[in-house]
C-alpha cells in the first residue's frame, strides 16, 4: 500500500513538474509572439518612413533643377521690376527677330507645390509668335530669353518653320539693316518668379 501511495505521489509530482515546464514554455512562446508582433509593427513603420522619405526625395529631385536656377537667378528676392515685353523688344533687336505676337498670362501662386515656408513662387504662361532671319537667330533668341528674362523659364513648346531659303535678297536686306525673315516660330514657356514671403 505504501508503494502504491508513493507511486501516486511520484506521478503527481511528475505531472506537476511537466505542467510547470509547459506553463513556462507557453509563457515564453506568448512573450515571443508579442515581441514578433511589436517587431513587425516597428518594421512596417520603418518601411513606411523609408517610403515617405523616398517619395520626398523624388519630389525634391524633380524640383531641384527649378530651385537651383531660381536660386541662381537675379529674380530671387523679387525687388527688380523689369517690363518683360520691353525686354523682349531689346532681345528682338539684338537677335534680328520680328515679333508678331506675345501674350503673358496672369501669374498664379504655386508655392504650395514646393513646400517652402518662406518662399513665394508665381507661375505665368508666355506665348510668342515671331519671325527670324535664320533658324540660328531664332535659337539664339530663345536661349537669350531663357537666361536674360528674370526668373526661371521652362520651355513647353517650340515650333520653327522654314519660310524661304537664304537668298542674295535676304543677305542684301540684312546688310541694309532690314529683316527679311526665313523662318517663323511659335514658342510657349512657363515663367517662374520667386520672392520671399512673411508668414
Amino acid at each position: 500500500m505504501f508503494k502504491y501511495y508513493l507511486l501516486q505521489i511520484t506521478t503527481f509530482v511528475t505531472f506537476l513538474g511537466l505542467a510547470v515546464v509547459l506553463q513556462r514554455v507557453y509563457s515564453i512562446q506568448s512573450k515571443h509572439k508579442e515581441e514578433v508582433v511589436i517587431l513587425t509593427k516597428d518594421i512596417s513603420k520603418m518601411k513606411a518612413e523609408i517610403h515617405n522619405a523616398h517619395n520626398h526625395e523624388i519630389k525634391l529631385n524633380n524640383n531641384f533643377s527649378v530651385w537651383r536656377e531660381l536660386h541662381d537667378s537675379h529674380v530671387y528676392g523679387g525687388s527688380e521690376e523689369v517690363g518683360i515685353e520691353s525686354l523682349f523688344s531689346e532681345l528682338c533687336h539684338k537677335h534680328r527677330i520680328s515679333m508678331e505676337e506675345v501674350s503673358v498670362s496672369e501669374s498664379v501662386d504655386v508655392s504650395a507645390q514646393y513646400e517652402k515656408q518662406y518662399i513665394k513662387v508665381e507661375k505665368s504662361r508666355v506665348r510668342m509668335k515671331f519671325s527670324a532671319l535664320t533658324d540660328k537667330h531664332a535659337v539664339l533668341f530663345i536661349q537669350a530669353v531663357r537666361y536674360d528674362v528674370p526668373g526661371f523659364v521652362a520651355l513647353k513648346h517650340l515650333k520653327i518653320v522654314k519660310k524661304r531659303e537664304v537668298t542674295q535678297e535676304v543677305i542684301e536686306a540684312n546688310s541694309s539693316g532690314s529683316i527679311l525673315p526665313t523662318v517663323s516660330c511659335h514658342v510657349e514657356f512657363e515663367l517662374y518668379k520667386i520672392s520671399g514671403c512673411h508668414v
